[in-house]
């Protein structure tokens, strides 16, 4: 019985070291706001990284009588390499808008170079081609370095939101991370919508509004929303984001909000018995091969580009 005692200790020793650190399952009970802020403080440090991203927006109009008026889906597809350190980014973004039998899609190819954003690409409508054109980061957000390398959206994603139940471990792609749940604020929601604004192709803007007017009907028109992080357990790093985000105005204040001015058909506005719009916003954005490096040059024939006004 004398020579059990020691292993017996050993063993209480060893379970109260491990029952703090593991709850049920696989599930550490590790702090979410101690999460938080070490993903914050990483995520601020990075120099580099890669990012995937993928963007839908589901939009529809329904008039006074309850029947659709309008139903088109949206997506915006890009491949990005961002060097933090010297502010430099490139970026591929294909676009597609799908509005009844005739979709419409973008394919860019653009720069942020010594502060401009540099860009240029086709597209299925018109002449079918888009000439390099160059435009300066503004405070109405048409364009922002913060919105190109989205970063700062996640950061705002992870500062402005609450967490919704503990700390979770999950897989993807065959590794296990930190998974956090977290119900991003009004406030949240509508700043990162708003930051995934493109200046070509179907833009992030409530239709004929600019992006600061958007953010406003966006602000009011929130629905509810949620964001899944997936982080890495030793250094903190994002690994995928995916978030949902529902804009739902059951009031519409104006037809024309959207829409613009009345457009008659015999000589009825067919646009003034719309009473609600629906923004159902889905994404999924993948970093990797953070602090790489990356060495972006800007191409010999974008530097005759001219300034998109």
């Amino acid at each position: 019985m004398r020579k059990m005692l020691p292993c017996l200790l050993v063993v209480i020793i060893l379970l109260t070291l491990y029952i703090p650190f593991y709850g049920c399952g696989s599930t550490p009970s590790f702090d979410a706001a101690k999460l938080v802020a070490n993903t914050i403080a990483a995520m601020e440090a990075a120099r580099s990284y890669s990012l995937n991203t993928t963007l839908t927006d589901n939009f529809t109009a329904i008039r006074d009588d309850k029947t659709v008026q309008m139903s088109d889906s949206y997506w915006w597809k890009g491949q990005r390499q961002v060097n933090i350190a010297d502010q430099t980014m490139h970026m591929n973004m294909d676009i597609q808008v799908a509005n009844g039998t005739h979709p419409i899609t973008y394919t860019l190819n653009s720069f942020y170079f010594n502060d401009w954003y540099y860009t240029q690409g086709k597209s299925s409508a018109g002449s079918g081609s888009i000439p390099w054109v160059k435009t300066r980061p503004d405070k109405g957000l048409r364009v922002s370095w913060s919105g190109l390398s989205q970063m700062a959206p996640q950061l705002a994603l992870l500062k402005g939101s609450s967490v919704n139940g503990t700390v979770k471990t999950g897989k993807f792609n065959g590794t296990e991370y930190f998974v956090l749940d977290l119900m991003p604020s009004s406030d949240t929601a509508a700043d990162w919508i708003i930051m995934q604004n493109q200046i070509i192709g179907p833009a992030i803007a409530w239709h004929l509004s600019s992006p600061m007017e958007s953010r406003d009907m966006y602000l009011r028109t929130f629905k509810s929303g949620s964001a899944r992080f997936y982080i890495t357990p030793d250094n903190y790093q994002i690994i995928k984001v995916s978030i949902h985000l529902l804009f739902d105005d059951e009031h519409l204040q104006s037809p024309y909000d959207f829409l613009g001015p009345p457009a008659a058909e015999n000589g009825t506005d067919k646009r003034s018995d719309l009473t609600h719009v629906i923004n159902d916003f889905k994404g999924e954005w993948k970093f990797s091969s953070y602090n790489q490096p990356v060495n972006i040059q800007l191409p010999q024939e974008a530097l005759d580009a001219k300034e998109n006004p």
